[in-house]
């Protein structure tokens, strides 16, 4: 191919070889373990080059979307150290509970409770 370099074709062709159930220690269906990627995470913590990391978190993506697509996200959540879709959370709460952005975000970063988050949203909305 012209145009293109050795290492690009050779990393096409190990993507194109690639096989789920080699990775795989769990049955197609069944949640992902933790210890799966916590594996992952080990590898790449190990692995000195950027390139080879990235290629051990698409390895690992790859393997749960086609294993157990539904657990994809929460893995990606883990591997950017979130829990959820904070970006998402925090104005739905806030128009929910009738409160400021800045304010439901505040209260989330001191507590991380949705309760103690509406009883300061209705406290401070009755004043």
């Amino acid at each position: 191919m012209e145009g293109v370099g050795l290492g690009a074709v050779a990393a096409a062709k190990a993507y194109a070889n690639f096989d789920s159930a080699e990775l795989a220690t769990w049955k197609a269906g069944e949640p992902v373990p933790f210890l799966f990627l916590a594996s992952t995470f080990e590898a790449i913590a190990n692995q000195p080059k950027r390139l080879q990391m990235t290629q051990l978190l698409v390895t690992a993506f790859r393997t749960i979307l086609a294993t157990t697509p539904e657990d994809l996200l929460p893995a990606v959540y883990l591997c950017s150290n979130q829990v959820g879709q904070s970006s998402y959370l925090i104005p739905e709460m806030s128009h929910r509970h009738q409160c400021s952005v800045v304010l439901c975000s505040s209260w989330l970063t001191r507590s991380a409770s949705c309760s103690l988050i509406r009883q300061a949203c209705s406290s401070s909305s009755s004043m």
